[in-house]
């Protein structure tokens, strides 16, 4: 709500400058409102907004329940949702619900709109158009990472981990709110401090700040809560994955993992011991004693090692959907501890390669774009997609942008030019980002015969040479016969 403060003043010898350059500012801050109006679609106004706040694990999610009502004259299709300044930068994903028709459209953060004091995103419902004087609801899903800081900074072996993390009481809207409410959800109930909104409730590991009423847009109220919460918080460094496509019906994958404790850091000694009995008596402790992966039903082969060899602790569980890797290193890892192994298995490529039906040799390679690694941000993906050697026509087709993409070839047995390598990167994944990634590309079946008729012709090569040694007599003395 905008109140309007009348100015007294004086104006001197320069009064008329001064009236001229008032009529400035007031002319830009009336372009500035119009701007905004148009690219946020004036008339939109949030009737109810319900946000809940899930901090159980090293992640923050924000699960919002939206009901817009259209107080305009035309219809409206999109919407605009904002993100504060300090937090552009941890926006994983947003997810887009519709609570009447059971869809979700999930979206990877473009903002349509940055300043330095907020972040715009447009965002729209598959076949919803609000007409005016009408209504809509819709849930909007955020996911942030990197959002809570360890307090304090260094802990020891037995002792709990307590994070700290701050937001707003209020929704950052480019919109007025009529009502809203916030729910944090805690990783526990031990909640050491959290800063009073009023109205602010707290029951267990639940606090709730509002209802608030007329809230005007882009409104801050800072709030933070300190609280217990001894997850893990595993940071993947560098995923690196690297798809060989043989023709001759296999996919081969291998996975190169560096990851580490982004907790509380460990201060002091280690007892392997203490670590044993705290785990066998159920203690909640803010070490990392394994890590899980999701791999494909077919997965077949599997090797895991590092540096030293295979780590025999490691195993995997193959049921009908999937199979289960669970990775778990030499030494559980604490608060800045680090770790790397790599991993691999094959695949069948006729479950992820797909030929077209009218062009034999044009052919697509369907994979998951984000690893299913649980409960972990992964920094930096790398994918290397190693087609065999004559592919031509190559395109890469993903569901999202993304940071960078690259070609290149590879060389491996039997290889003339080298086999044609697709890479792309991508920054700040995680296992709930869905979509699929596709490389089209042209491989005639004659090719197939390359390798094995350069292989047929290298022994050739070589028993010809062989029995031309044999019959050949270099000696140049003439033979004497009686």
């Amino acid at each position: 709500v905008y109140k309007r403060q009348g100015i007294n003043a004086e104006y001197g010898g320069n009064s008329f400058l001064l009236v001229s350059t008032m009529k400035l500012l007031l002319l830009a801050f009336i372009l500035s409102l119009s701007y905004f109006s148009v690219s946020c679609k004036d008339g939109i106004v949030i009737k109810s907004a319900n946000r809940l706040i899930d901090l159980d694990s090293q992640f923050a999610r924000h699960y919002i329940n939206f009901t817009f009502e259209n107080t305009g004259s035309s219809s409206v299709s999109d919407f605009f949702l904002a993100v504060h300044e300090e937090r552009v930068q941890n926006l994983v994903f947003i997810a887009i619900g519709n609570p009447k028709t059971n869809t979700s459209e999930q979206l990877i953060p473009v903002p349509h709109e940055v300043s330095e004091k907020r972040a715009l995103y447009k965002v729209s419902l598959p076949d919803v158009t609000v007409a005016p004087g009408s209504t809509v609801q819709f849930e909007a899903f955020l996911f942030f990472s990197h959002v809570m800081r360890p307090l304090p900074a260094q802990i020891k072996q037995n002792e709990r981990q307590f994070v700290r993390y701050e937001d707003h009481a209020y929704i950052f809207s480019p919109y007025e709110i009529k009502t809203q409410t916030t729910q944090i959800k805690l990783a526990s109930s031990t909640l050491e401090s959290f800063l009073e909104r009023p109205p602010t409730n707290h029951k267990d590991n639940i606090v709730v700040y509002g209802p608030y009423n007329d809230i005007a847009p882009f409104s801050r109220a800072k709030i933070h809560v300190h609280f217990e919460n001894n997850k893990p918080f595993i940071t993947v460094t560098s995923f690196v994955r690297e798809l060989e496509v043989s023709h001759w019906g296999n996919l081969a994958v291998e996975e190169s993992l560096s990851f580490q404790h982004d907790g509380a850091k460990h201060k002091g000694s280690w007892s392997r011991w203490d670590y044993q009995r705290a785990s066998y008596q159920n203690m909640p402790l803010p070490a990392v004693a394994s890590l899980t992966e999701i791999f494909p039903a077919e997965a077949t082969d599997f090797y895991y090692r590092d540096e030293i060899g295979n780590i025999s602790t490691s195993q995997y569980y193959g049921t009908p959907e999937a199979v289960s890797f669970v990775f778990k290193p030499r030494f559980p890892l604490f608060g800045g501890w680090k770790t790397a192994h790599y991993h691999g298995f094959n695949l069948p490529l006729e479950k992820f390669l797909f030929t077209d039906y009218n062009d034999g040799s044009a052919h697509t390679l369907n994979f998951t774009f984000a690893p299913l690694l649980l409960d972990t941000i992964i920094d930096h993906l790398t994918v290397r997609v190693i087609l065999p050697e004559g592919a031509t026509n190559i395109k890469l087709h993903t569901p999202f942008p993304v940071d960078n993409e690259g070609r290149s070839l590879h060389f491996t047995y039997l290889d003339t030019v080298g086999r044609p390598v697709v890479t792309f990167e991508k920054k700040n994944i995680v296992a709930d980002i869905k979509g699929s990634f596709q490389v089209t590309y042209s491989f005639s079946r004659s090719s197939l015969l390359r390798e094995p008729l350069l292989l047929i012709g290298g022994y050739f090569t070589l028993l010809f040479a062989f029995i031309l040694y044999l019959r050949i007599d270099l000696n140049l003395k003439a033979k004497v016969s009686f």
